[in-house]
Parts: C-alpha cells; sequence; structure tokens
C-alpha cells in the first residue's frame, strides 16, 4: 500500500476524531446539567439546609445562578402536612451541595422529627441559557440529634477517627460552627469511654477545633459562603492505636438545635485491620530460615518499605523491596531481586471541561544481593476526566432512581 492511499484512508478516522473532540470541547453552558439526585445533606440552622447532589449542578468556577422552591412537609405515622416554603439557592464554592433556605410561619425545623422536602430549581449560566429540573425532586430529612463515629479513610493514621452527624455543630446560642483546617485544626481533649458494666472512663488524644460562622441566632446570616464538607464533622485523634473496641460516650458536642447530639450506639473505636497482602501492606517482612549440621545454612527474605506522605500536593511513595535468598528452602522461592524506586501522583482540576488529571509516574531501580545486576525503569501514567464521560454504575443507579421516583409521583 502506497503512502497515498494509506493518507486517503485515514481521513475518515481523522474527521471522526475531530468531532470526538469537538463535541468533548463543548463549552459546557451549551450542556444541561444532570438533574439532581440527593445524596446526603447536612442542617445549617433551624430554617437552612445543604442538600448534596450525586453530581454536580452547575459547571464548577463558573458564575451560574441557582433559583428554585419547594415545600417542606412535616411527616408523621398517619399524617403529611406542609409546614414551610423553601428557596433554593447555591455556594460559593461547592458545586454539588444546594442551598435551602425555609420562610413560613412554622418554618423552624424541630429537633427529632421527620420532614420531607420536595423542590425543583433552574441553573442559568452567565450566557443567560437556563435549564429547569424538578419540581418533583423528594428528600427526606430526619433531625434526629446524632453522631455517628467511624474509622477514617488514612490509613497511615490508624488512630483518627470521624465522628459525622447531619445535623451542624454549634459552640453555642443555635450558631452554626465548621470544623477547622489546617495546624491549629485540633487540639488537645479528652474522649469519654465505657464498658459493658457502665463504667466511665476516658482516653487521651486530640480533636478537632471547631469555630463559629457568621453572628449569632437571630441575626441574619449568609450561609452561602459556607463550606458545607466541613458542617457536621468532627475528628478525633487518639494517642495510642486502640488494642481492642472501645466503646465512646458522650463526646458534649452541641447542635444547632441547642441540644446535644447523642453518640449513635452502634458506634465504636475498633482497631485497625491488618492488610491481608504485601501490595496492600506499607511496611512488610518475611523471614524464613533453616540450617543444619555439616549443611549450608538456607534462608529466604521478603520484605517491603513503602511509606506514603503529602508534599506540594503530590502524593509520594517511596519503595524500597528485597526478595532475596540463600541455598534451597523447602517451600520457598524467591526471585533475587532489590527494587529502590518511589511512586508520586498529583491531581490536578483544569476546568470545567477537563474536570481531572491524574498524573502518576515513578523510577525503579533494580539489581540483586550481590549488587552485580544494573536495570533502570520507570513508568508514568495520566489519567482524564472529561465532564458527563466518568458515569459509575452507582451514579447511573440513583439517576435511574430518581428517573423512576419522578415518573411515579408524576403519575398521581
Amino acid at each position: 500500500m502506497t503512502t497515498a492511499s494509506r493518507f486517503k484512508q485515514s481521513r475518515p478516522l481523522s474527521r471522526l476524531l475531530c468531532v470526538v473532540f469537538f463535541l468533548l470541547a463543548r463549552p459546557l453552558n451549551a450542556q444541561d446539567p444532570a438533574a439532581c439526585v440527593p445524596q446526603d445533606y447536612k442542617i445549617l440552622s433551624e430554617s437552612a439546609l445543604a442538600i448534596k447532589c450525586a453530581t454536580e449542578v452547575y459547571p464548577r468556577g463558573t458564575a451560574s445562578t441557582v433559583t428554585g422552591s419547594g415545600t417542606v412537609y412535616l411527616l408523621s405515622d398517619t399524617s403529611i402536612a406542609p409546614k414551610a416554603s423553601a428557596a433554593i439557592g447555591r455556594f460559593s464554592s461547592e458545586s454539588r451541595w444546594l442551598l435551602v433556605m425555609l420562610s413560613g410561619p412554622e418554618s423552624a425545623l424541630k429537633p427529632k422529627q421527620k420532614y420531607r422536602l420536595t423542590f425543583g430549581y433552574s441553573v442559568t449560566d452567565a450566557g443567560g441559557h437556563s435549564t429547569s429540573t424538578g419540581p418533583q425532586i423528594n428528600l427526606d430529612v430526619d433531625t434526629t440529634e446524632t453522631v455517628a463515629i467511624a474509622a477514617g479513610n488514612v490509613k497511615t493514621q490508624p488512630q483518627l477517627y470521624k465522628a459525622i452527624s447531619h445535623v451542624a455543630l454549634s459552640l453555642g446560642n443555635k450558631q452554626l460552627a465548621f470544623e477547622e483546617l489546617g495546624a491549629a485544626g485540633f487540639s488537645t481533649c479528652q474522649i469519654p469511654l465505657q464498658d459493658d458494666t457502665k463504667k466511665s472512663t476516658h482516653v487521651s488524644g486530640r480533636c478537632s477545633t471547631l469555630r463559629s460562622f457568621g453572628s449569632p441566632a437571630g441575626g441574619a446570616i449568609d450561609f452561602t459562603g459556607v463550606d458545607p464538607l466541613l458542617v457536621g464533622r468532627y475528628q478525633i485523634m487518639l494517642d495510642s492505636d486502640p488494642q481492642s473496641v472501645l466503646i465512646p460516650a458522650d463526646l458534649q458536642l452541641q447542635d444547632v438545635f441547642g441540644g446535644k447530639l447523642k453518640v449513635d450506639p452502634k458506634s465504636r473505636f475498633s482497631p485497625q485491620k491488618a492488610p491481608a497482602t504485601k501490595d496492600a501492606s506499607q511496611f512488610y517482612g518475611a523471614f524464613n530460615y533453616a540450617a543444619g549440621v555439616g549443611s549450608v545454612p538456607a534462608w529466604v527474605l521478603d520484605g517491603k518499605v513503602a511509606p506514603q506522605f503529602f508534599r506540594d500536593g503530590f502524593l509520594i511513595g517511596p519503595v524500597a523491596t528485597a526478595n532475596v535468598g540463600n541455598n534451597k528452602l523447602k517451600g520457598q522461592t524467591y526471585t533475587d531481586t532489590i527494587d529502590f524506586g518511589g511512586t508520586a501522583q498529583k491531581l490536578f482540576q483544569p476546568g470545567p471541561i477537563l474536570q481531572e488529571l491524574l498524573l502518576s509516574f515513578g523510577p525503579t531501580y533494580e539489581t540483586d544481593k550481590e549488587f552485580d545486576r544494573d536495570n533502570l525503569l520507570a513508568t508514568a501514567d495520566l489519567r482524564y476526566n472529561f465532564a458527563k464521560l466518568y458515569r459509575t454504575q452507582s451514579i447511573g443507579t440513583l439517576q435511574n432512581f430518581y428517573a423512576a421516583l419522578r415518573d411515579s409521583e408524576t403519575k398521581k
């Protein structure tokens, strides 16, 4: 085949790639945002809520406006009664969260109640293009003042636990308080515990520092500047790893209803489970040795040292592994390999079209226990996440459920 013929046959493919690139590169303001599928909620005050959606409500980093309305109903075993009107808006920083402000004679939410919010909203971009969703988006809200404690997600910090509540925390006067980040975000504290005999005790640790938002209750508060990710969250760092299951008692946390949050009876400070495999471990070692009279000793060492830490936005992980040995040991094999290297990862968020870009790279120097073999290897990986293209099964399931629920409400 000649060069000219190959070029002619490649034109259709080139045109197809151009069309795909054009579709991906279109401004998001020409695309309708997905309807909110409620995933979580936070009670900011007696008359304010934050709703977390499964996907972005509006493109991140844009000047889009969100307006809408709804109704709050009080649920009981026998009736559903309307209690307040709701105005839907947005937060200044979080594009997956909606702000709900209640109004009316009975707009104040009360603790230990169950409500249902039915709402709809529209998103208007900077160019004036508007898209409406709803009005039959439903969210059930439970105002029970409880907090659940679970282990943190950081494997290198087994002493870290998170206390999460739908009801926002407060330092007093029903004023919203949020978790403070940074070096000053933790302070020394005593965590109350109880055993099976209900005997009180405590352990030492460091707990989140809370900061009040806005003015005291009764004054005008602009909740658009709230970061809902820091609301209803309280972190606990124990001074040492728990050696057995500990039962937390009252944490003495106030909430925006003026009461105290009670710890969920199922919450526990449980020891972190050890990694099940070498690949899942940051530190691993296995040594087998055998010797006999008149024979050369046999041994096998299989080890790994791979700590991880953050630096300037990068997740850095130096790695040293060894799988070496001497002579033959029954039931044991080794590759006579020693590796020194490292990995680095960083997540970039370029803009509303290319929303995420994950860069991973790392070199590896390979040798043996005699250090007479030299190999230098390197890997690099770049992962893209374009808007609207990352649709996991869980997100798809939620969207299908919402569509079925909306159709059911429409038929009624």
